[in-house]
């Protein structure tokens, strides 16, 4: 399971998903047409402390370890649970784990919220995304 993101400077916003996908060849793929769209409709062309280069900024990285559930089963959804920690002006986000049930997602949110926070304020969300599909703007 690949997951393709877009790093932006923290001091603008937080890292983006453009998508999960079954494999490197989709990612690779979806990667070079998120670039494309860019050309003329990069919204995060201007960052604070960051000069953009699109094939530096956009990542593929495995995230097969984050994942809960049977991959052998056809995934159509998946819930992907990210951390948020703000801070001296920054926001960071962290993609912590991956579901194929709802129920599942929202039970390992309620138990993290529970924990005592390593930094404050923070927060958690879960992003419905469908496999295999680029996520041209943003999911919030």
């Amino acid at each position: 399971m690949i997951i393709v993101e877009r790093e932006i400077s923290e001091y603008t916003h937080h890292k983006i998903i453009l998508g999960i996908f079954e494999n490197i060849e989709k990612a690779s793929k979806a990667k070079k047409t998120y670039i494309e769209y860019c050309k003329d409709n990069d919204r995060w062309s201007e960052q604070a402390y960051q000069t953009v280069d699109l094939n530096k900024d956009v990542v593929i990285s495995d995230v097969s370890k984050l994942f809960e559930g049977n991959l052998a089963k056809t995934i159509h959804e998946l819930y992907v649970v990210s951390y948020f920690m703000e801070g001296f002006g920054q926001t960071t986000r962290i993609t912590e784990k991956i579901f194929i049930d709802s129920n599942k997602a929202k039970k390992y949110v309620t138990l993290k919220e529970a924990e005592e926070p390593e930094y404050e304020p923070f927060w958690y969300q879960t992003n419905v995304i469908r496999m295999n599909e680029l996520y041209l703007e943003d999911l919030e």
